[in-house]
């Protein structure tokens, strides 16, 4: 597996965010957190990377135990591990092509993937890659602010895609997002994760999305999985039922 969770807890203050969980992803495999709002799935997929410090439990990312990782060793871990949540973090004013390098400013040195004018043709290629399978280089010279919502995210995803990464973490990838440009992104998600073998774990309240879009389904309810199933073996009644509780 590229990720290892065993027994994690986490809690602000006197609240227990994270009751013991434990869950692994393979190169290539889909799984989808569902669950209300408060039940953890945010809190998990930024413990993953140490964004937040567990109180307890162990995390082992692509073959490195997070706890023990510090420094420079735990940025090159988290630069292997791309992130695309609801707010796409762009800047506006800079081209896609520019904001899709962006990616790659954690394996490279100085300003050249700071602006694509002065990226080396190899990077700006592998950039432009990254925007081609998104379906966007022909925005690739267009600022982002006069893109769409979802356009806009497929270029977060693209800008993730630059960091060649072995595991992305998504959440709630595309709750602002109308239901077809919504569609376009979780197909491309599960596109990029089956061609490219790389692990995913993507949180969501469109049950389904992660019926259709996921190989495994883990729910939570207050910091707890309360199942971890094939999407194959599962309904939406099934899954309705986390917000029943």
């Amino acid at each position: 597996p590229i990720l290892i969770v065993d027994n994690l807890t986490k809690q602000f203050g006197e609240q227990k965010v994270l009751q013991g969980i434990t869950l692994s992803l393979k190169p290539g495999e889909v799984i989808a957190l569902l669950g209300s709002n408060g039940s953890g799935k945010s809190t998990l997929l930024r413990t993953i990377p140490r964004l937040l410090e567990p109180n307890s439990g162990t995390i082992n990312v692509l073959g490195k135990a997070m706890s023990q990782t510090k420094g420079r060793a735990l940025r090159a871990i988290r630069s292997q591990v791309g992130f695309v949540f609801q707010k796409h973090n762009l800047v506006p004013r800079l081209s896609a092509l520019t904001n899709t390098l962006h990616g790659a400013l954690g394996r490279t040195r100085g300003p050249q993937a700071w602006f694509h004018s002065l990226a080396p043709r190899a990077l700006r290629e592998e950039a432009l890659w990254c925007l081609e399978q998104v379906r966007l280089q022909e925005h690739a010279l267009k600022q982002t602010r006069f893109l769409s919502g979802g356009q806009s995210q497929r270029v977060a995803i693209a800008r993730a895609l630059m960091q060649q990464p072995k595991l992305i973490l998504a959440d709630e990838p595309v709750a602002s997002l109308d239901p077809d440009a919504g569609e376009q992104v979780m197909e491309l998600l599960q596109k990029v994760a089956k061609e490219l073998g790389i692990g995913m774990l993507f949180s969501t309240h469109h049950l389904e999305h992660a019926i259709t879009y996921a190989d495994r389904i883990v729910g939570l309810i207050n910091g707890k999985i309360q199942f971890d199933a094939s999407a194959n073996d599962m309904d939406i009644p099934t899954l309705r039922s986390i917000y029943e509780s």
